[in-house]
């Protein structure tokens, strides 16, 4: 079942279509739930509750000549809600998306209890409600609203898998709420204002959860969500990861921008494969090796650590062969790590004990393949692996402008060389065409006499000159 809601401004009109499965208002529509009083014309049909509103004000004419017998009328965008909620029982429907709207309460969908997929973020939802008919929704979006708590607005939804409330208004958050919804698998709480986590210690199946940017100083004990895999606590105060020790399962863990000085707390996660812990106060690297043996990727960078001997808790300050030594066989130890960040930290400072650690540690751990964001190995080339990760839209823009000016540039080369090489040849044809020696001549012109200062002899002049070449001149007294 599918229904189609265009913008506000335009004339609705209901027709019959076949059955799907999904109800969609459109984003930018702006919907209004507010009451509204209208008397739409029930359909006695029970085969004909498949609505899609569509602009055909132009088409209501040959509509009605095409099919005189089926029910028509026309409503305008504020009958719309009303039309859903009060005639219309979709109760087919899958997938429901009302986001971006001005929504502030979910009412009305009790009917649609085969509901799969409910969105309704970016609205003005100040509380989880009405939700009592949704036993088999799977999905719930209610991200960018103003919720202040969850209340018991979750107790229905006992199949629930996917939950979003992150940019809401979220404070606290009690076990009681969430424990109903025991087949959660991924929660997205970031962005609120929670200061703890223990009401998710109720969930066994969760395995996703982000709590980025709230308010948390400590991770609360989460020992029962066993099969948590991926944890993103960044931008918070925390100082202690007690909350998710012993957790086997965990392979991903993003802690950066907290208060952390060290990783104790957590203990040993021998299946973490993704370490951030950037931009916190950690003194020393030597956990990475000690608790997390498999790390592939660790970002361990702009913390404290000062010295080389801080990265593997070494004593003595003197760099010796023994501690390089010893620095090479911890690091050796993780044999699975990929890419390694450990810039902004004051040992690698230019003013640091260590400003060129970069060729030094890729000697020490030559398995590197990023060393602080850039490649260490030189990648094969192979037809059928590309060369580089896929480039943003931006970047195949520019790289497409840069190839066409090249191509400019060389065609305009090509053509240079081409009227260069005929300009050339034309010269030295003509060089060819003159005689090898100067023509011979019996007369022999002299140059023009330069001019003197006396009337008379500027006259005596002209006339040897005419008659070098057999001309007259007429030469009166009056000219002398």
């Amino acid at each position: 079942m599918y229904c189609y809601f265009e913008q506000a401004s335009k004339v609705f009109s209901r027709t019959f279509i076949e059955t799907n499965e999904i109800i969609q208002i459109i984003h930018g529509s702006k919907v209004r739930t507010k009451p509204i009083q209208a008397n739409p014309k029930p359909i006695t049909d029970p085969e004909e509750q498949n609505v899609k509103f569509t602009n055909i004000q132009s088409e209501r004419e040959s509509l009605k000549k095409s099919n005189e017998n089926q029910k028509f009328s026309t409503v305008n965008a504020d009958e719309i809600v009303s039309y859903l909620h009060t005639e219309f029982h979709f109760t087919r429907v899958r997938v429901l998306d009302m986001s971006c709207n001005f929504i502030s309460v979910i009412e009305n969908l009790n009917h649609n209890q085969d509901l799969r997929e409910l969105k309704l973020y970016d609205n003005s939802i100040t509380e989880i409600s009405n939700l009592d008919g949704l036993k088999e929704l799977c999905i719930l979006q209610l991200q960018h609203n103003e919720i202040k708590c969850v209340g018991k607005g979750l107790y229905p939804c006992k199949k629930l898998r996917v939950l979003r409330l992150d940019s809401n208004r979220l404070f606290k958050l009690d076990i009681r709420e969430l424990a109903p919804c025991s087949n959660l698998t991924s929660v997205d709480l970031s962005n609120n204002r929670l200061d703890s986590v223990a009401g998710l210690n109720c969930l066994p199946n969760l395995q996703e959860l982000l709590v980025v940017n709230n308010r948390l100083r400590v991770i609360t004990d989460l020992s029962r969500c066993k099969k948590l895999q991926e944890v993103d606590v960044s931008y918070n105060k925390i100082a202690d990861l007690s909350g998710l020790k012993g957790l086997s399962h965990l392979q991903i863990l993003h802690a950066s921008h907290n208060q952390l000085t060290s990783m104790k707390t957590l203990g040993k996660l021998k299946g973490l494969q993704e370490l951030n812990v950037s931009a916190n106060r950690l003194i020393e690297l030597k956990f990475l090796v000690d608790f997390y043996p498999g790390l592939e990727i660790a970002d361990v960078s702009e913390n404290c650590v000062e010295t080389w001997q801080q990265v593997v808790d070494m004593k003595s300050l003197d760099i010796t062969p023994v501690y390089n030594l010893k620095f090479q066989l911890l690091l050796n130890n993780l044999r699975h790590i990929v890419e390694l960040y450990v810039a902004g930290n004051p040992f690698c400072l230019e003013s640091g004990l260590k400003p060129h650690y970069f060729l030094e540690l890729q000697q020490i751990m030559p398995q590197l393949d990023v060393l602080d964001g850039a490649h260490t190995k030189k990648q094969s080339v192979q037809p059928s692996t590309p060369l580089m990760r896929p480039m943003s839209a931006s970047t195949v823009v520019s790289s497409r402008q840069v190839e066409s000016q090249l191509n400019h540039i060389t065609h305009d080369i090509a053509e240079f060389e081409k009227e260069f090489a005929a300009r050339f040849e034309s010269l030295r044809s003509a060089c060819n065409m003159l005689p090898s020696e100067s023509p011979s001549s019996s007369v022999v012109v002299s140059a023009r006499p330069s001019s003197k200062c006396g009337k008379r002899s500027r006259i005596q002049d002209a006339l040897h000159y005419a008659d070098r070449f057999d001309l007259t001149l007429e030469v009166t007294d009056e000219d002398y």
